[in-house]
């Protein structure tokens, strides 16, 4: 797939209201370089709203936190 595939997936995903941790199983799940997924993941996250974004962020710096205990 080509990275305008991949995008038009993702405005298919979030115009259908599909849950941000279900578009991130589908990202991880694609066969894309990382920088594509990351960039994928980061146009998902920023049409949540402010709260799931402080959710995510959060989650993500205690497994951050836990990692290098």
């Amino acid at each position: 797939m080509m990275i305008t595939d991949y995008m038009l997936e993702l405005e298919r995903r979030l115009s259908a209201d599909e849950a941000f941790p279900d578009i991130e199983d589908w990202v991880d799940e694609i066969r894309a370089p990382d920088d594509v997924k990351a960039a994928l993941w980061l146009l998902a996250w920023t049409e949540q709203e402010r709260t799931t974004q402080r959710r995510v962020v959060c989650e993500a710096l205690g497994h951050l936190g836990r990692s290098r205990a």
